[in-house]
């Protein structure tokens, strides 16, 4: 069985600067759980042949010094060509320093997109007039806004967002500054102050200053569930400040299933909540969900959504009944690029008193939308025109220029080779093989090890040291440091029982978790994590981990409070 490129350091658990006693000693414990003649039965001496080929494989060309240097600059492309070393004092450390001269430039040029600015453009048409010349027929609104985040610590960043618009003839221009900053393992803040034109209005009476506090009272249960509770600061010219209070309560009841409460309006002079919401969501790839209902002052609500992924394509629709709109309805698609970083799409939306389309289209971090009113009525035409021109105007597109500039940029860039289709074709096919094969592989490798981490956590359980209680491995629900576990995560705690070695737990850094013994990749392009929960001189830790991102068990910080 191959290994993939770049993992042999993975596959034995070692760093790139190990000595060869390390990867000896590394070698030799993955021995005695995987060595076929440790295993009786014919199943389990298959699946450990496997393993040990791999770990076999990983070895020999560790445990040589030539060959450890030619992987280290050319992977295992070095190993397929049986490259040789020549007789030189100074090339192999060249390469390396060139090697890892371009993985900081990398490093960097990842770090640049992430902190890059996000430019969003809106403009606004009305077509509710049937007269060309008509004032009707008009552009109703302008807006551009541009973000940039910014690094500032560890636990402290910012973020700047200018934003000018224009919408029947008023103009606005804002300044909105958000500032986010990590109290601990359970609490995070963040304030966001906006400055406007209209800031002294006496009839303007939005927030000024937003200051939000997130507390987590119960990160290690698989149904973590979340406290939100923000307080917003109305500052207008012609009256004293008014503090309201606002309260979210999020339940994960699942992997797939999440529910969320909301309360709002609560201020001094109003103890009761004037504003209550509920919604319920269930996520399971490629469907989504949900379901909410909202009681406010002024407006009642209830609201279906749903979304649907189908290769590259994600269907919408979303129906919503209220006091001030009796009925509504919104269908769209959108189409993903197959690198992740260009999405376009359009929306209907459909009521008694209005009937329109968004067409959104983003690459990167810039996003152009345009809302356009169609008809102030529904009638038959007005759903013909509104299903049929974006139909075609998507199919336009992708005919006449998506798929010739595709074809010339790969003619020029390949020699004519379609890679797009190639990647598709293996997206579509393979890669779910793929995935499906190194999940046997790593569930008959997990039932080997079992024993093994059975013994040892009773060892560590015995002298009060490192026994691992729960762990997950996937891809989860963003939700800043604690993201919730997703449909797409599997459970890794035998897996790094073993990893255990006199009361320690390191994995080392840039070494992906996907290609440790037990571990394979659910999702391969996605981002993964990596959630421990383990016990310490009997006291309970927990903590999230990315990826690449190292692990050094156990530490202080990971120490969770209990009551």
């Amino acid at each position: 069985m191959e290994v993939e490129p770049g993992n042999y350091y993975a596959v034995l658990n070692v760093s790139p600067d190990a000595s060869e006693e390390d990867i000896r000693v590394a070698y030799k414990r993955l021995c005695v759980i995987f060595h076929p003649d440790k295993h009786t039965s014919v199943a389990d001496r298959k699946a450990a042949d496997v393993a040990f080929r791999r770990v076999r494989a990983a070895y020999e060309v560790l445990s040589n010094a030539e060959s450890r240097a030619l992987y280290d600059v050319f992977g295992n492309k070095a190993m397929e060509t049986n490259m040789q070393i020549v007789p030189s004092g100074k090339h192999v450390r060249e390469f390396k320093s060139e090697y890892e001269r371009l993985w900081r430039m990398d490093k960097n040029l990842k770090k640049l997109h992430q902190l890059a600015p996000a430019t969003s453009l809106q403009i606004g048409y009305d077509l509710t007039s049937t007269e060309l010349d008509s004032p009707g027929r008009r552009i109703t609104q302008v807006a551009v806004s541009q973000s940039k985040q910014y690094r500032i610590a560890d636990s402290f960043d910012m973020s700047t967002t200018v934003s000018v618009a224009s919408q029947n003839g008023v103009g606005i221009a804002n300044l909105a500054l958000d500032f986010r900053r990590l109290l601990g393992a359970k609490w995070r803040m963040s304030t966001t102050v906006n400055l406007n034109n209209l800031m002294f209005h006496p009839l303007d009476t939005r927030p000024r200053m937003g200051p939000v506090c997130e507390f987590c009272t119960n990160p290690l249960e698989p149904d973590d569930r979340l406290g939100h509770v923000g307080i917003a600061v109305n500052i207008p010219r012609l009256r004293p400040s008014h503090l309201s209070l606002s309260f979210n309560l999020q339940h994960q009841v699942s992997p797939s299933i999440s529910q969320v409460i909301e309360l709002g309006g609560v201020s001094a002079t109003r103890i009761l909540p004037s504003e209550v919401g509920y919604a319920l969501t269930y996520k399971r790839h490629p469907l989504q969900l949900a379901a909410s209902f909202s009681i406010g002052r002024f407006n009642r609500m209830i609201s279906l959504q749903s979304r649907y992924t189908i290769g590259g394509f994600e269907l919408r629709g979303s129906c919503r009944m209220s006091v001030i709109e009796s009925f509504s309805l919104n269908y769209g698609v959108s189409k993903f690029a197959l690198d992740g970083m260009s999405v376009s799409g359009f929306t209907i939306h459909l009521s008694p008193s209005l009937v329109s389309m968004t067409f959104r289209f983003q690459i990167g971090k810039h996003r152009f939308t345009v809302p356009i009113t169609v008809s102030q009525s529904i009638c038959w035409s007005t759903l013909f025109y509104s299903n049929f021109v974006p139909l075609a105007l998507g199919f336009t597109y992708e005919q006449v220029l998506s798929r010739p500039i595709a074809w010339i940029k790969t003619l020029i860039d390949y020699g004519g080779v379609d890679v797009n289709n190639k990647s598709r074709r293996r997206s579509d096919g393979e890669e779910k093989d793929v995935v499906m094969e190194n999940m046997r592989r790593a569930e008959r490798e997990t039932e080997l090890m079992k024993s093994h981490a059975d013994r040892a956590a009773k060892e560590e359980r015995s002298r009060n040291g490192l026994v691992i209680q729960r762990a997950w491995y996937g891809v989860f629900e963003e939700n800043e440091e604690y993201p919730k576990l997703s449909d797409v995560c599997f459970s890794v705690a035998t897996q790094l029982q073993i990893c255990v070695v006199n009361s320690k737990l390191i994995l080392h850094q840039g070494q992906s978790k996907s290609q440790l013994s037990g571990f394979f990749d659910p999702c391969p392009g996605e981002t993964k994590r990596l959630k421990i929960v383990y016990m310490f001189k009997g006291e309970l830790h927990e903590s999230v981990f990315g990826d690449l991102d190292p692990v050094r068990l156990p530490k202080m910080s990971h120490r969770v409070e209990t009551t």
